[in-house]
């Protein structure tokens, strides 16, 4: 995360907290998480998400041998 608004435009440290707390459980703990967003409609929601975490968000993670 960062504060250029050329490449991000959030400013809001508590959405900031959220999103890194959402890629923590969902890529690193691999728990299922709620995705937080104020976008109403769920297919842009679900593209956003998609571009978080990809295939995670369908708990399918890579298989760590």
């Amino acid at each position: 995360m960062n504060r250029d608004p050329g490449q991000y435009r959030e400013t809001s440290d508590a959405r900031d907290a959220e999103m890194v707390s959402y890629l923590i459980d969902v890529l690193l703990l691999h728990r299922e998480a709620a995705f937080s967003s104020e976008e109403s409609c769920p297919e842009k929601n679900a593209l956003m998400q998609w571009s978080q975490v990809g295939r995670a968000m369908l708990d399918q993670h890579p298989v760590q041998e």
